[in-house]
Protein backbone atom coordinates (compact mmCIF):
# COMPACT_ATOMS: atom_id res chain seq x y z
CA UNK A 1 0.00 0.00 0.00
CA UNK A 2 1.47 3.34 -1.12
CA UNK A 3 1.58 6.56 1.12
CA UNK A 4 -1.63 8.21 2.03
CA UNK A 5 -1.49 11.93 1.50
CA UNK A 6 -1.85 13.73 4.60
CA UNK A 7 -1.33 10.65 6.60
CA UNK A 8 2.14 10.23 8.30
CA UNK A 9 3.79 7.17 7.47
CA UNK A 10 4.20 5.13 10.63
CA UNK A 11 7.39 2.73 11.62
CA UNK A 12 6.13 -0.93 11.88
CA UNK A 13 8.16 -3.94 13.82
CA UNK A 14 7.47 -7.10 13.11
CA UNK A 15 5.58 -8.48 16.26
CA UNK A 16 7.21 -12.21 15.53
CA UNK A 17 10.92 -11.09 15.78
CA UNK A 18 13.11 -8.09 16.34
CA UNK A 19 14.85 -7.85 13.44
CA UNK A 20 12.80 -6.25 10.80
CA UNK A 21 11.50 -2.75 11.10
CA UNK A 22 10.55 -0.38 8.08
CA UNK A 23 7.50 2.25 7.66
CA UNK A 24 6.40 0.16 4.08
CA UNK A 25 3.62 -2.16 4.31
CA UNK A 26 4.99 -3.93 1.05
CA UNK A 27 8.37 -4.82 3.01
CA UNK A 28 6.66 -6.25 6.01
CA UNK A 29 4.40 -8.34 4.15
CA UNK A 30 7.62 -9.95 2.26
CA UNK A 31 8.92 -10.03 5.66
CA UNK A 32 6.24 -11.71 6.65
CA UNK A 33 5.79 -14.65 4.01
CA UNK A 34 9.93 -15.39 3.84
CA UNK A 35 10.38 -15.34 7.35
CA UNK A 36 7.52 -16.56 9.01
CA UNK A 37 5.24 -18.27 5.89
CA UNK A 38 2.74 -16.02 6.96
CA UNK A 39 0.47 -13.25 5.65
CA UNK A 40 -0.48 -9.04 7.70
CA UNK A 41 -3.88 -10.71 7.42
CA UNK A 42 -3.25 -14.10 9.01
CA UNK A 43 -1.12 -12.30 11.78
CA UNK A 44 -3.59 -9.32 12.51
CA UNK A 45 -5.97 -12.25 12.77
CA UNK A 46 -4.15 -14.22 15.09
CA UNK A 47 -2.98 -11.56 17.25
CA UNK A 48 -6.65 -9.87 17.29
CA UNK A 49 -9.01 -12.68 18.24
CA UNK A 50 -9.95 -13.15 14.03
CA UNK A 51 -11.12 -11.21 11.51
CA UNK A 52 -13.24 -8.13 11.66
CA UNK A 53 -17.37 -8.92 12.13
CA UNK A 54 -19.94 -6.72 10.94
CA UNK A 55 -20.79 -4.13 13.52
CA UNK A 56 -24.71 -4.89 12.87
CA UNK A 57 -24.60 -8.20 14.17
CA UNK A 58 -25.22 -10.13 11.53
CA UNK A 59 -21.70 -12.25 11.98
CA UNK A 60 -20.78 -11.46 8.13
CA UNK A 61 -16.31 -11.16 7.87
CA UNK A 62 -15.94 -7.80 6.76
CA UNK A 63 -13.71 -6.04 3.86
CA UNK A 64 -9.70 -6.42 4.92
CA UNK A 65 -8.45 -2.87 4.99
CA UNK A 66 -4.45 -2.92 6.08
CA UNK A 67 -1.91 -3.85 8.89
CA UNK A 68 -3.28 -0.35 10.47
CA UNK A 69 -6.64 0.02 10.25
CA UNK A 70 -7.48 -3.51 10.49
CA UNK A 71 -10.94 -4.26 8.63
CA UNK A 72 -13.81 -2.14 7.91
CA UNK A 73 -16.66 -1.62 10.53
CA UNK A 74 -19.66 -2.89 8.38
CA UNK A 75 -20.24 -5.02 5.65
CA UNK A 76 -21.43 -2.33 2.83
CA UNK A 77 -24.64 -2.08 2.29
CA UNK A 78 -25.35 -3.13 6.56
CA UNK A 79 -24.86 0.48 8.04
CA UNK A 80 -28.64 1.23 6.87
CA UNK A 81 -29.78 1.38 11.20
CA UNK A 82 -27.11 3.41 12.69
CA UNK A 83 -28.75 2.21 15.57
CA UNK A 84 -27.16 -0.93 15.03
CA UNK A 85 -23.58 0.41 14.08
CA UNK A 86 -22.94 3.22 16.12
CA UNK A 87 -23.63 4.29 19.92
CA UNK A 88 -26.72 5.51 20.96
CA UNK A 89 -25.05 8.70 21.11
CA UNK A 90 -23.64 8.84 18.34
CA UNK A 91 -26.88 7.33 16.45
CA UNK A 92 -28.77 10.65 17.97
CA UNK A 93 -26.14 12.81 16.98
CA UNK A 94 -26.19 11.73 13.18
CA UNK A 95 -30.26 11.41 13.18
CA UNK A 96 -30.06 15.02 14.35
CA UNK A 97 -27.95 16.43 11.07
CA UNK A 98 -30.03 13.93 9.10
CA UNK A 99 -33.30 16.07 10.42
CA UNK A 100 -31.95 19.22 10.34
CA UNK A 101 -30.47 18.90 6.75
CA UNK A 102 -34.06 17.28 5.64
CA UNK A 103 -36.25 19.99 7.03
CA UNK A 104 -38.78 21.67 5.16
CA UNK A 105 -37.18 20.23 1.70
CA UNK A 106 -38.95 17.80 -0.61
CA UNK A 107 -37.07 15.03 -2.72
CA UNK A 108 -37.08 15.51 -6.28
CA UNK A 109 -38.57 12.23 -7.24
CA UNK A 110 -41.54 12.78 -4.28
CA UNK A 111 -44.62 11.63 -5.64
CA UNK A 112 -43.25 10.38 -9.19
CA UNK A 113 -43.07 6.56 -10.21
CA UNK A 114 -41.24 4.33 -12.81
CA UNK A 115 -44.69 4.47 -14.46
CA UNK A 116 -44.55 7.86 -14.56
CA UNK A 117 -41.28 9.05 -14.77
CA UNK A 118 -38.43 7.70 -17.08
CA UNK A 119 -35.40 9.33 -14.63
CA UNK A 120 -37.19 7.19 -12.24
CA UNK A 121 -37.50 4.14 -14.00
CA UNK A 122 -34.14 4.62 -15.18
CA UNK A 123 -32.35 4.49 -11.87
CA UNK A 124 -34.83 2.10 -10.34
CA UNK A 125 -33.07 -0.33 -13.25
CA UNK A 126 -29.44 0.68 -12.37
CA UNK A 127 -30.31 0.45 -8.77
CA UNK A 128 -31.35 -3.03 -9.15
CA UNK A 129 -28.83 -4.15 -11.35
CA UNK A 130 -25.98 -3.25 -9.03
CA UNK A 131 -27.65 -4.54 -6.40
CA UNK A 132 -28.15 -8.20 -8.09
CA UNK A 133 -24.32 -7.86 -9.16
CA UNK A 134 -23.15 -7.00 -5.55
CA UNK A 135 -25.25 -10.15 -4.10
CA UNK A 136 -24.11 -12.28 -6.41
CA UNK A 137 -20.71 -11.62 -6.25
CA UNK A 138 -21.03 -11.78 -2.16
CA UNK A 139 -19.98 -7.97 -1.74
CA UNK A 140 -23.45 -7.73 -0.32
CA UNK A 141 -25.54 -9.98 1.96
CA UNK A 142 -28.67 -10.25 3.48
CA UNK A 143 -28.53 -9.02 7.12
CA UNK A 144 -30.36 -11.57 8.70
CA UNK A 145 -29.04 -14.34 6.27
CA UNK A 146 -28.66 -17.61 8.72
CA UNK A 147 -30.54 -16.44 11.49
CA UNK A 148 -33.94 -16.99 12.86
CA UNK A 149 -36.61 -16.10 15.23
CA UNK A 150 -34.88 -18.35 17.89
CA UNK A 151 -30.78 -17.25 17.49
CA UNK A 152 -31.59 -13.79 16.34
CA UNK A 153 -33.82 -10.70 18.05
CA UNK A 154 -34.29 -8.63 15.34
CA UNK A 155 -35.86 -11.54 13.32
CA UNK A 156 -38.07 -12.51 16.00
CA UNK A 157 -39.40 -9.09 15.77
CA UNK A 158 -39.98 -8.75 12.39
CA UNK A 159 -41.69 -11.84 12.39
CA UNK A 160 -43.93 -10.70 14.68
CA UNK A 161 -44.45 -6.96 13.15
CA UNK A 162 -44.84 -8.90 10.01
CA UNK A 163 -47.63 -12.02 11.01
CA UNK A 164 -49.51 -8.64 13.27
CA UNK A 165 -50.09 -6.97 9.85
CA UNK A 166 -51.45 -9.94 8.21
CA UNK A 167 -53.31 -10.24 10.93
CA UNK A 168 -55.06 -6.94 10.46
CA UNK A 169 -55.30 -6.90 6.60
CA UNK A 170 -52.84 -4.08 6.34
CA UNK A 171 -50.69 -6.37 4.92
CA UNK A 172 -52.06 -8.67 2.28
CA UNK A 173 -49.90 -11.53 0.15
CA UNK A 174 -49.09 -10.22 -3.30
CA UNK A 175 -50.35 -13.54 -4.88
CA UNK A 176 -53.64 -13.34 -3.46
CA UNK A 177 -56.72 -13.65 -5.95
CA UNK A 178 -54.08 -14.65 -8.95
CA UNK A 179 -52.97 -18.09 -10.70
CA UNK A 180 -50.57 -18.87 -13.29
CA UNK A 181 -53.33 -18.90 -15.83
CA UNK A 182 -53.53 -14.89 -15.43
CA UNK A 183 -50.16 -13.43 -13.92
CA UNK A 184 -46.84 -14.57 -15.28
CA UNK A 185 -45.35 -14.02 -11.84
CA UNK A 186 -47.36 -16.63 -10.46
CA UNK A 187 -47.07 -18.94 -13.54
CA UNK A 188 -42.85 -18.79 -13.26
CA UNK A 189 -42.66 -18.93 -9.69
CA UNK A 190 -44.83 -22.59 -10.06
CA UNK A 191 -42.70 -23.03 -13.04
CA UNK A 192 -39.46 -23.23 -10.73
CA UNK A 193 -41.53 -25.32 -7.69
CA UNK A 194 -42.37 -27.87 -9.94
CA UNK A 195 -38.11 -27.81 -11.39
CA UNK A 196 -36.96 -28.08 -7.55
CA UNK A 197 -39.49 -31.19 -7.09
CA UNK A 198 -37.98 -33.13 -10.16
CA UNK A 199 -34.87 -32.22 -9.30
CA UNK A 200 -34.97 -33.36 -5.62
CA UNK A 201 -37.03 -36.47 -6.75
CA UNK A 202 -33.98 -37.69 -9.28
CA UNK A 203 -31.31 -36.93 -6.45
CA UNK A 204 -33.23 -39.23 -3.83
CA UNK A 205 -33.46 -42.06 -6.75
CA UNK A 206 -29.61 -41.11 -7.20
CA UNK A 207 -28.95 -41.47 -3.73
CA UNK A 208 -31.16 -44.77 -3.32
CA UNK A 209 -29.28 -46.36 -6.03
CA UNK A 210 -25.53 -45.97 -4.36
CA UNK A 211 -26.99 -46.63 -1.07
CA UNK A 212 -24.81 -50.16 -0.21
CA UNK A 213 -27.39 -52.93 1.82
CA UNK A 214 -27.23 -52.98 5.35
CA UNK A 215 -26.02 -56.38 5.35
CA UNK A 216 -22.88 -54.97 3.48
CA UNK A 217 -22.35 -52.21 5.84
CA UNK A 218 -22.20 -54.49 8.52
CA UNK A 219 -20.04 -56.87 7.05
CA UNK A 220 -17.60 -54.74 5.69
CA UNK A 221 -17.23 -52.98 9.25
CA UNK A 222 -17.47 -56.00 11.32
CA UNK A 223 -14.97 -58.73 9.27
CA UNK A 224 -12.01 -58.01 11.46
CA UNK A 225 -13.81 -58.59 14.65
CA UNK A 226 -13.34 -55.32 16.62
CA UNK A 227 -16.37 -53.31 16.10
CA UNK A 228 -19.97 -54.50 15.94
CA UNK A 229 -22.47 -52.07 14.40
CA UNK A 230 -25.32 -50.86 17.21
CA UNK A 231 -27.28 -47.82 15.33
CA UNK A 232 -27.55 -45.14 12.28
CA UNK A 233 -28.13 -47.76 9.41
CA UNK A 234 -30.91 -46.40 8.13
CA UNK A 235 -29.31 -42.92 8.08
CA UNK A 236 -26.33 -44.68 5.46
CA UNK A 237 -26.34 -42.41 2.09
CA UNK A 238 -22.87 -42.22 1.69
CA UNK A 239 -18.96 -43.81 2.93
CA UNK A 240 -18.43 -40.02 3.76
CA UNK A 241 -21.29 -39.29 6.67
CA UNK A 242 -20.52 -39.94 10.10
CA UNK A 243 -24.08 -41.47 10.90
CA UNK A 244 -22.87 -45.29 11.85
CA UNK A 245 -22.78 -45.96 15.53
CA UNK A 246 -20.65 -48.81 16.76
CA UNK A 247 -19.07 -50.63 20.11
CA UNK A 248 -15.90 -52.18 20.34
CA UNK A 249 -15.86 -55.74 21.17
CA UNK A 250 -12.63 -55.19 23.55
CA UNK A 251 -12.94 -52.29 25.71
CA UNK A 252 -16.88 -51.70 24.97
CA UNK A 253 -16.24 -47.73 23.96
CA UNK A 254 -19.06 -46.84 21.86
CA UNK A 255 -18.98 -44.10 18.83
CA UNK A 256 -19.78 -42.69 15.59
CA UNK A 257 -17.66 -42.93 12.25
CA UNK A 258 -18.40 -42.98 8.67
CA UNK A 259 -18.38 -45.80 6.69
CA UNK A 260 -15.20 -45.29 5.19
CA UNK A 261 -13.19 -44.94 8.71
CA UNK A 262 -14.97 -47.86 10.22
CA UNK A 263 -14.01 -50.58 7.49
CA UNK A 264 -10.60 -50.79 9.09
CA UNK A 265 -12.41 -52.36 11.94
CA UNK A 266 -9.84 -50.10 13.96
CA UNK A 267 -10.82 -48.85 17.65
CA UNK A 268 -8.94 -45.84 18.79
CA UNK A 269 -9.00 -46.29 22.06
CA UNK A 270 -7.71 -50.17 22.23
CA UNK A 271 -6.06 -49.54 18.20
CA UNK A 272 -4.26 -45.56 18.75
CA UNK A 273 -2.90 -44.53 15.77
CA UNK A 274 -2.86 -47.88 13.99
CA UNK A 275 -0.11 -49.25 15.86
CA UNK A 276 -0.64 -52.28 14.23
CA UNK A 277 0.96 -50.28 11.41
CA UNK A 278 3.86 -48.97 13.86
CA UNK A 279 5.26 -52.63 14.58
CA UNK A 280 5.44 -53.25 11.20
CA UNK A 281 7.78 -50.05 10.62
CA UNK A 282 9.81 -50.88 13.33
CA UNK A 283 10.32 -55.16 12.59
CA UNK A 284 10.79 -53.38 9.11
CA UNK A 285 13.79 -51.55 10.56
CA UNK A 286 14.65 -54.70 12.48
CA UNK A 287 14.81 -56.28 9.41
CA UNK A 288 18.04 -54.17 8.25
CA UNK A 289 19.73 -55.37 11.33
CA UNK A 290 19.18 -52.19 13.41
CA UNK A 291 18.42 -52.64 17.23
CA UNK A 292 14.90 -51.11 17.84
CA UNK A 293 13.78 -50.00 20.78
CA UNK A 294 9.87 -49.56 21.10
CA UNK A 295 8.03 -46.72 23.20
CA UNK A 296 11.51 -45.18 24.64
CA UNK A 297 10.70 -43.02 27.32
CA UNK A 298 14.51 -42.77 28.79
CA UNK A 299 15.96 -41.05 26.07
CA UNK A 300 14.62 -37.42 25.75
CA UNK A 301 15.03 -34.90 28.71
CA UNK A 302 10.85 -33.91 28.76
CA UNK A 303 9.88 -37.68 29.13
CA UNK A 304 7.90 -37.88 25.83
CA UNK A 305 8.35 -41.33 24.19
CA UNK A 306 9.90 -42.40 20.85
CA UNK A 307 7.90 -44.61 19.46
CA UNK A 308 10.44 -46.56 17.54
CA UNK A 309 14.26 -45.83 18.59
CA UNK A 310 17.06 -46.85 16.58
CA UNK A 311 19.25 -48.28 18.83
CA UNK A 312 23.63 -46.85 18.10
CA UNK A 313 22.47 -44.28 15.42
CA UNK A 314 21.30 -41.43 16.75
CA UNK A 315 17.73 -41.82 14.90
CA UNK A 316 14.40 -42.54 15.27
CA UNK A 317 10.63 -42.62 13.82
CA UNK A 318 7.61 -41.60 15.69
CA UNK A 319 4.52 -42.66 14.05
CA UNK A 320 1.73 -40.20 13.59
CA UNK A 321 -1.22 -41.68 13.57
CA UNK A 322 -3.88 -39.07 12.34
CA UNK A 323 -6.21 -39.37 15.09
CA UNK A 324 -4.70 -39.43 17.80
CA UNK A 325 -2.31 -37.20 16.42
CA UNK A 326 -4.71 -34.62 15.10
CA UNK A 327 -5.66 -31.76 17.35
CA UNK A 328 -8.26 -33.09 18.87
CA UNK A 329 -6.03 -34.63 21.06
CA UNK A 330 -2.58 -33.30 20.42
CA UNK A 331 -1.34 -29.48 20.72
CA UNK A 332 -0.19 -27.31 17.90
CA UNK A 333 3.87 -27.48 19.51
CA UNK A 334 3.34 -31.14 20.19
CA UNK A 335 5.51 -32.61 17.44
CA UNK A 336 8.27 -29.32 17.16
CA UNK A 337 8.34 -29.94 21.05
CA UNK A 338 9.22 -34.08 20.71
CA UNK A 339 11.24 -32.51 17.66
CA UNK A 340 13.08 -30.18 19.64
CA UNK A 341 13.88 -32.34 22.57
CA UNK A 342 15.00 -35.44 20.39
CA UNK A 343 17.44 -32.95 18.95
CA UNK A 344 18.95 -31.98 22.70
CA UNK A 345 19.36 -35.32 23.17
CA UNK A 346 21.29 -35.70 19.58
CA UNK A 347 19.15 -37.99 18.22
CA UNK A 348 17.18 -37.05 14.79
CA UNK A 349 13.30 -37.82 14.40
CA UNK A 350 11.65 -38.27 11.83
CA UNK A 351 7.56 -37.97 11.84
CA UNK A 352 5.84 -40.19 9.53
CA UNK A 353 1.79 -39.78 8.92
CA UNK A 354 -0.29 -42.99 8.78
CA UNK A 355 -1.82 -42.34 5.66
CA UNK A 356 2.34 -41.92 4.50
CA UNK A 357 3.33 -45.03 5.21
CA UNK A 358 -0.24 -46.45 3.77
CA UNK A 359 0.49 -44.99 0.58
CA UNK A 360 4.24 -43.81 0.38
CA UNK A 361 5.82 -46.53 2.33
CA UNK A 362 8.88 -47.19 -0.69
CA UNK A 363 9.64 -43.32 -0.20
CA UNK A 364 8.77 -43.47 3.58
CA UNK A 365 11.69 -46.92 3.85
CA UNK A 366 14.13 -44.79 0.94
CA UNK A 367 14.34 -41.77 3.54
CA UNK A 368 14.76 -43.96 6.62
CA UNK A 369 17.90 -46.07 4.73
CA UNK A 370 19.61 -42.70 3.86
CA UNK A 371 19.18 -41.42 7.67
CA UNK A 372 20.73 -44.75 8.77
CA UNK A 373 23.43 -44.84 5.76
CA UNK A 374 22.36 -47.79 4.34
CA UNK A 375 21.08 -46.71 1.11
CA UNK A 376 21.66 -49.68 -1.32
CA UNK A 377 22.76 -47.17 -4.89
CA UNK A 378 25.59 -44.90 -4.19
CA UNK A 379 27.40 -42.40 -6.23
CA UNK A 380 29.10 -39.41 -6.52
CA UNK A 381 28.14 -36.15 -8.26
CA UNK A 382 31.01 -36.02 -10.46
CA UNK A 383 30.57 -38.82 -12.08
CA UNK A 384 26.81 -37.49 -12.97
CA UNK A 385 26.02 -35.07 -15.79
CA UNK A 386 23.64 -31.98 -15.66
CA UNK A 387 20.50 -30.99 -17.44
CA UNK A 388 17.06 -29.51 -17.69
CA UNK A 389 14.30 -31.64 -17.13
CA UNK A 390 11.13 -31.13 -18.67
CA UNK A 391 7.95 -30.88 -16.93
CA UNK A 392 6.72 -34.07 -17.97
CA UNK A 393 10.18 -35.40 -15.86
CA UNK A 394 10.16 -32.85 -13.34
CA UNK A 395 6.42 -34.12 -12.20
CA UNK A 396 7.30 -37.73 -12.84
CA UNK A 397 10.15 -37.56 -10.77
CA UNK A 398 9.05 -35.80 -7.81
CA UNK A 399 5.77 -37.84 -7.75
CA UNK A 400 7.56 -41.26 -7.15
CA UNK A 401 10.38 -39.89 -5.30
CA UNK A 402 9.41 -36.89 -2.92
CA UNK A 403 7.56 -37.40 0.18
CA UNK A 404 4.88 -34.19 -0.99
CA UNK A 405 4.80 -35.35 -4.63
CA UNK A 406 5.35 -32.66 -7.01
CA UNK A 407 4.41 -29.00 -6.61
CA UNK A 408 4.20 -26.34 -10.22
CA UNK A 409 7.61 -25.07 -10.78
CA UNK A 410 9.33 -22.81 -13.24
CA UNK A 411 12.41 -24.45 -14.33
CA UNK A 412 13.75 -28.17 -13.28
CA UNK A 413 17.38 -29.55 -13.41
CA UNK A 414 18.75 -33.40 -12.87
CA UNK A 415 21.69 -35.14 -12.13
CA UNK A 416 21.99 -38.21 -14.31
CA UNK A 417 23.81 -41.38 -13.80
CA UNK A 418 23.97 -44.15 -16.25
CA UNK A 419 20.89 -42.81 -18.44
CA UNK A 420 19.11 -42.42 -15.02
CA UNK A 421 17.68 -39.44 -13.14
CA UNK A 422 19.21 -39.81 -9.45
CA UNK A 423 18.89 -36.34 -8.11
CA UNK A 424 16.52 -33.60 -9.36
CA UNK A 425 15.49 -29.66 -8.09
CA UNK A 426 12.99 -27.36 -8.93
CA UNK A 427 12.33 -23.12 -8.89
CA UNK A 428 9.80 -21.19 -8.49
CA UNK A 429 8.51 -17.81 -7.76
CA UNK A 430 8.01 -17.57 -3.51
CA UNK A 431 4.37 -17.96 -3.13
CA UNK A 432 4.72 -14.41 -1.59
CA UNK A 433 6.47 -12.79 -4.96
CA UNK A 434 9.76 -11.07 -3.55
CA UNK A 435 11.62 -9.25 -6.25
CA UNK A 436 14.60 -10.98 -7.67
CA UNK A 437 13.88 -13.75 -5.37
CA UNK A 438 13.41 -17.47 -6.59
CA UNK A 439 12.58 -20.33 -4.08
CA UNK A 440 13.98 -23.97 -4.41
CA UNK A 441 10.49 -25.28 -4.61
CA UNK A 442 11.34 -29.63 -4.35
CA UNK A 443 14.71 -31.60 -3.98
CA UNK A 444 15.70 -34.99 -3.63
CA UNK A 445 17.32 -37.91 -4.60
CA UNK A 446 15.75 -40.76 -6.56
CA UNK A 447 14.80 -43.68 -4.11
CA UNK A 448 17.20 -46.02 -2.87
CA UNK A 449 20.25 -43.40 -3.75
CA UNK A 450 22.89 -41.51 -1.85
CA UNK A 451 24.68 -38.89 -4.36
CA UNK A 452 27.17 -37.80 -2.72
CA UNK A 453 27.77 -34.09 -3.22
CA UNK A 454 24.61 -34.36 -4.89
CA UNK A 455 22.83 -31.33 -3.61
CA UNK A 456 25.45 -29.24 -3.77
CA UNK A 457 26.55 -29.71 -7.78
CA UNK A 458 22.49 -28.86 -8.23
CA UNK A 459 22.63 -25.51 -6.09
CA UNK A 460 25.20 -24.30 -8.09
CA UNK A 461 23.60 -24.71 -11.12
CA UNK A 462 20.94 -23.44 -9.86
CA UNK A 463 22.84 -20.62 -8.95
CA UNK A 464 24.61 -20.29 -12.62
CA UNK A 465 20.99 -20.59 -13.97
CA UNK A 466 19.09 -18.12 -11.95
CA UNK A 467 22.15 -14.75 -12.39
CA UNK A 468 21.67 -15.43 -15.80
CA UNK A 469 18.16 -13.98 -15.46
CA UNK A 470 18.84 -11.61 -13.10
CA UNK A 471 17.94 -13.35 -9.96
CA UNK A 472 19.62 -11.84 -7.10
CA UNK A 473 18.31 -14.40 -4.12
CA UNK A 474 17.68 -17.84 -4.25
CA UNK A 475 15.52 -19.25 -0.54
CA UNK A 476 14.29 -22.48 0.65
CA UNK A 477 12.29 -23.87 3.34
CA UNK A 478 13.24 -27.65 5.16
CA UNK A 479 10.89 -29.37 7.31
CA UNK A 480 12.11 -30.30 10.40
CA UNK A 481 9.53 -33.38 10.82
CA UNK A 482 11.89 -35.27 8.29
CA UNK A 483 14.49 -35.19 10.81
CA UNK A 484 17.09 -32.99 8.79
CA UNK A 485 18.33 -29.59 9.82
CA UNK A 486 19.39 -28.51 6.90
CA UNK A 487 23.04 -29.09 6.93
CA UNK A 488 23.17 -29.94 3.26
CA UNK A 489 22.24 -26.68 2.57
CA UNK A 490 24.38 -25.23 4.52
CA UNK A 491 27.36 -27.11 3.10
CA UNK A 492 26.15 -25.47 -0.45
CA UNK A 493 26.20 -22.04 0.68
CA UNK A 494 23.02 -21.02 2.09
CA UNK A 495 22.41 -19.87 5.78
CA UNK A 496 19.88 -20.38 8.06
CA UNK A 497 17.58 -17.09 8.47
CA UNK A 498 14.34 -18.11 10.84
CA UNK A 499 11.76 -20.52 11.58
CA UNK A 500 7.75 -20.43 10.58
CA UNK A 501 5.69 -21.54 12.75
CA UNK A 502 4.41 -25.28 12.67
CA UNK A 503 2.67 -26.49 9.49
CA UNK A 504 -0.58 -27.92 9.49
CA UNK A 505 -3.07 -29.99 7.04
CA UNK A 506 -6.54 -31.20 7.77
CA UNK A 507 -7.67 -34.78 8.12
CA UNK A 508 -10.85 -36.86 8.13
CA UNK A 509 -8.84 -39.33 10.43
CA UNK A 510 -8.56 -41.74 7.22
CA UNK A 511 -6.40 -39.10 4.85
CA UNK A 512 -4.68 -35.74 5.05
CA UNK A 513 -5.61 -32.65 3.40
CA UNK A 514 -3.30 -29.21 1.84
CA UNK A 515 -4.33 -26.65 4.55
CA UNK A 516 -6.08 -24.52 1.67
CA UNK A 517 -8.47 -26.83 1.08
CA UNK A 518 -11.21 -25.99 3.66
CA UNK A 519 -10.52 -21.94 4.11
CA UNK A 520 -13.27 -19.07 5.63
CA UNK A 521 -16.24 -18.77 3.28
CA UNK A 522 -17.03 -14.96 3.31
CA UNK A 523 -19.11 -15.07 0.72
CA UNK A 524 -21.29 -16.83 3.06
CA UNK A 525 -20.40 -16.18 6.22
CA UNK A 526 -18.57 -19.04 7.35
CA UNK A 527 -15.39 -18.64 9.35
CA UNK A 528 -12.84 -21.61 8.38
CA UNK A 529 -14.13 -23.29 11.74
CA UNK A 530 -17.22 -23.83 10.73
CA UNK A 531 -16.35 -24.91 7.26
CA UNK A 532 -14.20 -27.98 8.63
CA UNK A 533 -16.75 -28.58 11.23
CA UNK A 534 -19.23 -29.08 8.05
CA UNK A 535 -16.75 -31.01 6.17
CA UNK A 536 -15.92 -33.51 9.43
CA UNK A 537 -12.04 -32.33 9.02
CA UNK A 538 -9.63 -31.10 12.09
CA UNK A 539 -6.11 -30.15 11.88
CA UNK A 540 -3.65 -32.15 12.47
CA UNK A 541 -0.12 -30.12 13.10
CA UNK A 542 3.66 -31.04 11.88
CA UNK A 543 6.80 -28.81 13.01
CA UNK A 544 8.46 -25.80 12.14
CA UNK A 545 9.99 -25.11 8.80
CA UNK A 546 13.59 -23.73 8.83
CA UNK A 547 14.29 -20.90 6.23
CA UNK A 548 17.03 -20.83 4.03
CA UNK A 549 18.65 -17.89 1.90
CA UNK A 550 22.00 -17.37 -0.39
CA UNK A 551 22.67 -14.37 -2.31
CA UNK A 552 23.77 -14.88 -5.71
Amino acid sequence: MGAVKGREMREVQCPLCSSFKSKRLTAFEAHLGEAHATTVKDLWDSMNGGPGKCACGCGTETKWKSWWDGYSSVVNGHNGSIYAVCSPEAAEEISRKRSDALRGKSTWSKGLTKETDERVRLRGEATARGRKASFDSGELTAWNKGASAESDARVKSAAENLKKKYADGEVAPWARGLSKDCDVRVANMAARVSLTMRRENIRKRLDAMKRLPAEEIKSRIEDLGMLKVIGGLEEYINDAQKVIQVECSGCGEQFMGSLRSLQYGKCFKCSPGGSAAQERLAKWIEKLGVEVKRNDRSSLDNGLELDIHAIGSSFAVEYNGLYWHSHANRSTLYHSNKTAAAARSGISLMHVFEDEWREKSEIVKSMILSRLGMSPNKMGARKCSVRELTPQERKSFFEENHIDGDTAAARAWGLVYEESIVYAASIRKPFHKRESTMEVARCCPKKGCNVQGGLSRLMKTLVEECRKEGIKNLMTYVDTRLGGAGEGYEKAGFKAVSKTPPRFWWTDFTNRFNRFKYKADSKNGLTEAAVAEAAGVVKIWGCENIVYTMEI
